[in-house]
């Protein structure tokens, strides 16, 4: 330990010149984005996008970032990597909270509820391709969350401390409809109600089932827009053996 800098050295040493691409990054998703403390012997790093690659990554969350980057649909599959994990956010229609969105990783309400921050997609479920190539392709995503109880006669789908809160209403979820083009349908940019340089923009969020789910309309940058590709197998080939 640690041998990818004593490896780095050697090449130094040799006259080889090396460059830091920070997008190759020491530390899993989770680690990086909550600040978590990285593992004894490792520094903590920001997150550069889009990303390249993620270290100190168990089994769980090499799925997770699978079903961030890859949308498998009839035999062809939509590359999401250079999209996983871009923030966007903005108003809710029907609240006075902001919506914020981490691609592939959470979906947030801030608002002046109890909680402060309110986790409605704790986790990426499922993502379904909706539509065709006259209609428009929508790619959605269902998120799963934490408990959502009522409070003092309304819903508050933040709530933390069940000894505190009433009634359970069931669990927090999030629906993230993603469509290529701008958020009036188009092909440009803009329209919508983030104005963050991501190539994600948030069109509209709403609140349903009773505070309960957040549904949330994003904008893809069509320079950025996922193309439909051929499924390629993948995967070492094991051989028949004789």
């Amino acid at each position: 330990w640690p041998g990818d800098v004593r490896t780095a050295q050697c090449l130094l040493d040799a006259g080889v010149q090396l460059t830091w691409v920070r997008s190759f990054h020491s530390e899993s998703p989770p680690t990086i984005l909550e600040k978590a403390k990285p593992p004894p012997g490792s520094v903590a790093v920001g997150l550069t996008l889009p990303p390249v690659s993620f270290h100190h990554v168990d089994p769980e969350w090499l799925a997770r970032l699978e079903a961030m980057s890859v949308v498998r649909h009839g035999g062809m599959y939509y590359d999401f990597g250079h999209l996983v994990l871009q923030p966007c956010a903005g108003r809710v229609e029907n609240n006075r909270g902001t919506a914020s969105l981490v691609l592939g990783y959470s979906v947030s309400l801030s608002s002046s509820s109890p909680s402060g921050d309110d986790r409605f997609g704790e986790r990426l479920e499922t993502v379904s391709v909706e539509g065709d190539a006259a209609s428009g392709i929508a790619f959605v995503q269902r998120y799963a969350g934490g408990d959502c109880r009522e409070v003092a006669g309304r819903v508050d789908a933040g709530s933390r401390d069940p000894a505190r809160f009433g009634e359970l209403y069931g669990g927090r979820t999030a629906t993230v409809r993603l469509r290529c083009g701008s958020c009036g349908g188009g092909g440009g940019g803009g329209g919508g109600v983030d104005s963050s340089p991501s190539p994600l923009t948030l069109c509209s969020s709403t609140l349903e089932r009773g505070g309960c789910s957040l549904a949330l309309e994003v904008a893809i940058a069509p320079a950025l827009c996922p193309r439909r590709q051929r499924l390629r197998r993948i995967g070492l080939d094991v051989g028949t053996g004789a």
